[in-house]
């Protein structure tokens, strides 16, 4: 395929007209995916501007019974594919247990359950040694790989999943880890055809994707890690726990379902009594467990909506704005409480206080990794809603960022006429929860008017640092931008990092091109930016770019680092496609979607 990116596209369609269901709109040089019209038909229509004629594209068609004829691992009944047990997916394409769970390397196994009566066959899949995970248990995460076990490569692409998604295709989506269950939470996105409203939860430890509430996907997740904690313990452990289960005393309850196994440091196992470990208990964290006969379903939520803002706060999330499938652009702000999987509208609200028979004044306050409830306070009532320059407007494409545990941070934006915002708001969530404008005391507002942009937070620093984006300049066009903004949470003024530009097509290739729509995370002492839209015309005619770039915090320049496309020992071979509208996110300095040469910098105020 080869298009003039932004001004060719290809468009795809699984029927026999332009209203059927889109399945992929793709411009550039990137050869897309193999794509299946389940409907029987399907419709190509390229459209192509009159400038820079390029070659087009070329595809190869074939008509099966099934998708991919069950790739020879499965029978096509009825136009489905009923798989092999090793194998799942539409077209029995992808394996259960990858390069058989690098049994080879004493990585893992492959887990066979039996079939229990009147049931489905579980699936297999990889149980994972100690301290291994990912879908053939090739990521280690147990320091230097000990005694010479594979450790990973560094620099290199690995698989967390590759099976059949529980969901569709999705961009502009929004997604945030939340370490204490080590489990990656995605909302709602766009699929070319309609808003998403669903809320998706994939177990890193595991490589399980789950449906917050549901006691299918508990029960599941629950039976791994049991048999994963089984596997870990010694002979003379499972005996005791096994006389302990057919003792008098046990019989009303199996005292296995109350014990949490632990490895430590001297190669022992310790057993301590806990209760119940349900999906989205935070017990192993210190923080509030999930809570029994708790709601299963999600009434009220956002809804469908893509172009949102997801962040941690605590052991929970928050979610603002986006597009809705009305049209609307809002401007909400959802906490997901992840103990009791409920969704709650903080902002906007009728009222921000209420005051007590007393004429005290309470307000729903959140301690970080704690329960809601109301504290009394001895302070006035604050007005029932928070002035309107305070308010911010409805948003896509805004980054919201926590500070300090309890701030949140919201900057940039497009508004609901396609303007560019410029404005920075801040909420405190663990005290009023009012949107407060950030005023800014040095630095034009007016120049760091941002979409599509990343944002993060620097402890060291206490600084927000903006790279790239969709800018705004002074002559009222748009561009894509490479510059690194620095807005100071302390004297609140923005700052502009100089640093060198690449020159020519193929030099300087650790220091990124100008770029939208990426993803960014702060991992040690740099910051790691991956992905984007970077296209520049006459110059670079990729849409999306793979790379990942890494800028130091310390000596603030982009340092130059290898990335490898495979990875050995097995399990690699994962290699990030280029991509825009994606998450990213970073776990023990593992980045998930997923040396130094110093050079002296400048900084300037914005004038």
């Amino acid at each position: 395929m080869e298009t003039e990116c932004s001004y060719d596209h290809l468009y795809i369609h699984d029927g026999h007209t332009f209203d059927a269901p889109l399945l992929g709109v793709f411009s550039g040089n990137t050869t897309p995916p193999p794509l299946t019209a389940a409907s029987g038909a399907m419709l190509i229509m390229l459209y192509s501007d009159t400038n820079y004629a390029l070659a087009g594209f070329e595809a190869f068609y074939f008509i099966t019974d099934c998708p991919l004829n069950c790739s020879g691992h499965g029978k096509c009944v009825s136009g489905q594919c009923q798989c092999d047990l090793d194998f799942t997916g539409p077209g029995c394409e992808f394996e259960h247990c990858p390069d058989n769970c690098g049994l080879g390397q004493r990585r893992g196994h492959c887990a066979k359950s039996p079939r229990t009566l009147g049931a489905p066959r579980p699936a297999p899949y990889c149980m994972c040694s100690n301290e291994y995970y990912g879908d053939s248990c090739s990521l280690y995460d147990g320091g230097d790989g000990g005694d010479g076990a594979f450790a990973g490569e560094e620099g290199a692409w690995y698989w967390l999943w590759r099976g059949a998604g529980p969901g569709r295709g999705r961009t502009s989506h929004a997604a945030v880890y939340l370490p204490h269950l080590d489990q990656l939470f995605v909302y709602g996105g766009f699929d070319l055809n309609e808003a998403l409203g669903d809320l998706m939860i994939f177990d890193i430890r595991e490589s399980l994707w789950l449906k917050p509430g549901d006691p299918a996907d508990e029960e599941l997740l629950n039976r791994r890690k049991k048999a994963r904690q089984t596997a870990r313990m010694t002979a003379k452990e499972r005996e005791s726990i096994r006389l302990t289960a057919t003792s008098p005393q046990s019989q009303t309850s199996t005292r296995f379902d109350h014990l949490t196994f632990s490895k430590s440091g001297n190669n022992t196992v310790s057993v301590k009594r806990t209760r119940r470990n349900t999906l989205g208990d935070a017990a192993s964290a210190g923080g509030g467990g999930a809570q029994e006969g708790r709601p299963s379903s999600l009434p009220p939520s956002p809804g469908p909506r893509y172009g949102h803002a997801m962040e941690r706060f605590g052991f929970h999330f928050v979610l603002f704005g986006g597009k809705t499938d009305k049209g609307e652009v809002s401007n909400e702000l959802w906490l997901y409480n992840t103990t009791l999987n409920t969704w709650r509208l903080i902002a906007p609200t009728t009222t921000t206080a209420k005051t007590t028979s007393t004429g005290q004044t309470t307000a729903p306050t959140t301690p970080a990794g704690g329960e809601e409830t109301d504290e009394t306070s001895d302070h006035p009532p604050d007005p029932p809603e928070p002035p309107m320059d305070d308010q911010p407007p409805g948003l896509m494409h805004a980054s919201l960022t926590l500070v300090d545990e309890k701030w949140i941070y919201l900057f940039g934006g497009s508004l609901p006429h396609g303007e560019f915002s410029s404005l920075m708001f801040r909420m405190d969530l663990t005290s009023l929860r009012v949107w407060e404008r950030v005023l800014v005391l040095g630095g034009s507002e007016l120049d760091v008017r941002v979409v599509g942009h990343s944002t993060v937070y620097h402890a060291q620093t206490r600084s927000l640092l903006v790279y790239g984006g969709i800018r705004v300049n002074m002559a009222r066009f748009s561009n894509l931008t490479d510059q690194l903004l620095i807005f100071s949470i302390d004297h609140q003024f923005w700052s502009l990092v100089q640093y060198p530009r690449p020159r020519g097509r193929h030099s300087d290739r650790h220091i990124p091109l100008k770029r939208a729509f990426h993803s960014a995370v702060i991992a040690g002492t740099y910051m790691v930016v991956m992905g984007g839209y970077v296209h520049i015309h006459n110059e670079d005619e990729r849409c999306y770019d793979q790379e990942v770039y890494l800028y130091h915090l310390g000596c603030h320049v982009w340092v130059s680092h290898k990335r490898s496309h495979a990875a050995g020992g097995g399990g690699g071979g994962g290699d990030a496609t280029g991509a825009t509208g994606s998450s990213g996110e970073v776990s023990n300095y593992n980045i998930r979607l997923d040396v130094m040469e110093l050079v002296g910098f400048v900084e300037k105020v914005l004038a």
